[in-house]
């Protein structure tokens, strides 16, 4: 008989849920730090045991390190362990890179690194104690799991993209700058590519590799960025519907360090337009797309209603979108979807002059329409009953979308667009 036969576990949730971890029932558990990140669980006072687990938060990614012992011997240092510990090597109880030790006083520890996060284990109260339990220990063990926030697996993917870059690249010399890559005169986010990655993680090298390989084909085409004469871009410009946020993002952080004119100059040309969103002005060229600047038009010497209206002819000159139909709900509910790939985006779309003519083609009574994402464009048969479902799976679409727009329903008339 051993010490786990007819002993019943439970399971450990840490505050902010990041955590969880079985534990004998008949155990008590103490935080022992107002924040929850150090956690005694005691076994009954006769058997004078416990297990002390402490998470500590850890600010370089584990990808930039090659190897397993690389990894192992960064973790090692991290733990500064004290005199008289015998490093044991690579625990087998975690899912993630882990070591073990046994420490001067004789109690056994374990550490693991995951993400941002190391999280260590040690043994106390009675060390022969503790070896007796030493079972009951390893089954807790094996059944730590962290789940991190979307923060910390965006941290890890800067980390892998960054050192696949660093490789394909090396004179961009990329930099970490808190959520995102300084290269050069970019700015690398990968939120998008980890929304992939999420759909699709058996695939997760392939989607790196192809980020970096587009990343360094865009850092190759930005030395004429910036740069191009209107005569070029002119019949390339195209209006999109982008949320208001974006306008932020097209301004260093450190704008306090700039002027207010040079604000002016960095932010993108737009115009407000319905239900938190504005139209911008992209730049359309065979690698990249970039938003029309206010120094742009100091270049060009041109008044802003110029390029306005000139993307606007642009778009009018792509002839009305192509959609592919079906029925659901017993026919009595129609959806409708662009299919073609004649914009930059088929959100813009929503902007052409001839999408009231085409939805008419498809619905025979009023209809709404949706851009949850920058590539989706979404029509649907106007039926109130079933509102609230569609409204409820469209902001769902919004929130796991790459590039989201709006979680909202519109309504195409003959004389625009209005918030349905």
């Amino acid at each position: 008989m051993t010490i786990l036969e007819g002993m019943v576990f439970r399971r450990w949730t840490s505050s902010d849920e990041t955590a969880v971890m079985d534990f004998p029932t008949h155990w008590s558990v103490v935080s022992q730090s107002p924040q929850g990140t150090a956690v005694r669980f005691t076994a009954p006072q006769d058997d004078d045991v416990w297990l002390e687990l402490i998470c500590m938060p850890f600010s370089v990614p584990s990808s930039l390190y090659d190897g397993e012992a690389d990894v192992l011997a960064l973790l090692e240092r991290t733990l500064q362990y004290g005199p008289g510990t015998q490093i044991l090597g690579r625990s087998s109880l975690f899912v993630y890179l882990a070591s073990s030790a046994r420490t001067g006083d004789g109690h056994l520890s374990w550490a693991t690194m995951h993400m941002d996060r190391v999280v260590y284990f040690q043994t106390g109260g009675d060390p022969q104690r503790a070896r007796y339990f030493l079972p009951v220990f390893e089954r807790m063990l094996q059944s730590f799991r962290l789940h991190l926030s979307d923060g910390s697996e965006v941290a890890m993917l800067l980390g892998d993209v960054l050192k696949e870059l660093a490789a394909a690249a090396p004179q961009s010399n990329p930099k970490f700058a808190g959520d995102h890559l300084d290269v050069g005169s970019l700015q690398i986010r990968v939120d998008n590519l980890a929304l992939l990655i999420r759909r699709m993680p058996d695939q997760r090298s392939r989607l790196i590799r192809e980020f970096v390989q587009t990343t360094v084909a865009t850092l190759n085409s930005t030395a004429t960025m910036a740069q191009e004469p209107w005569r070029l871009v002119r019949k390339s410009i195209f209006p999109m519907v982008r949320p208001e946020g974006i306008l932020q993002q097209s301004v260093p952080q450190d704008v306090e360090q700039l002027s207010a004119a040079d604000r002016v100059r960095l932010q993108m040309l737009s115009t407000p337009w319905l239900a938190g969103l504005v139209i911008c002005y992209a730049i359309d060229s065979e690698r990249t797309l970039r938003f029309v600047q206010h120094h742009d038009l100091e270049r060009w010497g041109l008044d802003p209603d110029v390029v306005k209206r000139q993307a606007l002819r642009n778009l009018a000159k792509v002839r009305g979108p192509v959609f592919s139909t079906m029925c659901v709900e017993k026919a009595q509910f129609q959806v409708a979807e662009v299919t073609d790939n004649d914009l930059p985006a088929r959100s813009c779309w929503l902007l052409h002059p001839d999408l009231h003519q085409s939805l008419q083609r498809i619905f025979r009574g009023p209809s709404w329409v949706a851009v949850p994402s920058r590539d989706s464009l979404l029509a649907f048969s106007a039926n109130s009953a079933m509102r609230a479902g569609l409204q409820q799976r469209l902001i769902e679409d919004y929130r796991s979308s790459s590039h989201s727009i709006s979680d909202r329903l519109f309504e195409v008339r003959p004389d625009g667009v209005v918030l349905a």
